[in-house]
């Protein structure tokens, strides 16, 4: 039987909620520790750890329970703080920006496959920095930490009872106002519908875009990028044409923007390889398709943006005669109504002469 305490759920409550004391000591007494190359924390810290007791204790809603193992966490008095909201938010920006940087395919890479996912195991399949963004992720209020933190804690319970998909409505839920944060957030309850029982294809992908246009608007074009490649193995095959075309598109222009453009051109030929398009959309994409090569070519760079040609003008209605005889009296003016009386009478004298 698999301890709890090895568990992430078990993991996360013993490094998230077990009690924290705050450590007092004299500059002498923390010059005396490290003369053993351990500070005064790291020497009380395995004191800290009781793992062979049998303690019973009550919950709050009075329930009786054994207590099997019991921690405290140790930190100086100057590392307990109340962290800025906006460090918080650079942080966590600097650490995605460098996840980015470190998980962004290369040129040469072929795009994911549904198939080769599902054969992995999970810690295959989720990026490694989504439980440091967890951990650190301290944005908001502190009641929004603390939805956020029990939140997590939810997700953590579901994962162990295998109950993924409703993991990923957590996800969804506790998406902050913050851009970011909703942005890896959307990601992760992609992951849970793709670890699904049986595989929520089709939701796995939609949380994907979702998640890719959160990080457009937050500047992390290459998590976008990311987002995107691994949405298009879903699509592709099927009969969505629309989506699939919509995703190679913003793929062709983000890698574009980056520079990449023999990437870019790729991706914007499988739109233009298609014929189910309107007229409007095959010259929106052949324009940015001409605008990227444009960019891609040697020699100095001139913007040009030719507007889209639009529909030719509907030509002016002209009535007859014949026409004007089978137009309701009531929809004619009272002064429009003389005047054909008028030439009426002329009209019956001509003929009586």
């Amino acid at each position: 039987m698999v301890d709890p305490a090895n568990t992430p759920l078990g993991k996360m409550l013993l490094e998230e909620i077990t009690p924290v004391v705050m450590v007092l000591c004299t500059p002498l007494v923390e010059e005396s520790c490290l003369k053993n190359g351990l500070s005064f924390v790291q020497m009380l810290s395995p004191f800290c750890d009781f793992t062979n007791i049998d303690v019973p204790v009550r919950t709050a809603s009075d329930q009786p329970y054994r207590l099997h193992k019991f921690k405290l966490r140790l930190f100086y008095a100057s590392d307990i703080w109340q962290p800025n909201l906006e460090v918080a938010k650079e942080r966590l920006k600097q650490v995605i920006t460098k996840a980015g940087e470190d998980d962004f395919p290369e040129i040469s890479s072929d795009l994911p496959q549904v198939n080769d996912l599902l054969s992995r195991h999970e810690s295959e399949i989720l990026p490694t920095w989504f439980q440091f963004f967890n951990k650190e992720l301290k944005l908001g209020s502190p009641v929004q930490q603390n939805a956020t933190r029990c939140g997590f804690w939810w997700i953590e319970m579901l994962k162990t009872r295998n109950q993924i998909k409703e993991a990923a409505t957590v996800y969804f839920r506790i998406c902050g106002e913050d851009l970011l944060h909703s942005a890896v957030m959307l990601e992760q309850a992609s992951f849970c519908y793709l670890l699904s029982k049986p595989p929520m294809l089709h939701k796995y992908g939609f949380h994907l875009v979702l998640s890719g246009d959160h990080y457009k608007k937050c500047d992390q074009i290459k998590h976008a990028i990311c987002t995107y490649r691994n949405a298009v193995s879903v699509y592709r095959g099927t009969t969505w044409n629309l989506i699939k075309d919509r995703v190679h598109f913003h793929i062709g222009q983000w890698y574009a923007s980056l520079g990449m453009y023999d990437v870019a051109v790729t991706h914007m030929l499988e739109i233009l390889a298609s014929s189910h398009q309107s007229k409007t959309s095959q010259e929106l994409f052949l324009r940015d398709f001409l605008h990227i090569v444009q960019a891609h070519l040697p020699g100095p760079k001139k913007e040009t943006k030719e507007p889209i040609p639009a529909d030719p003008p509907t030509p002016p209605f002209t009535c007859s005669a014949t026409c004007a005889a089978h137009v309701p009296s009531s929809s004619i003016s009272p002064a429009r109504k003389q005047t054909r009386n008028s030439q009426r009478k002329e009209r019956k004298k001509k003929t009586k002469k």
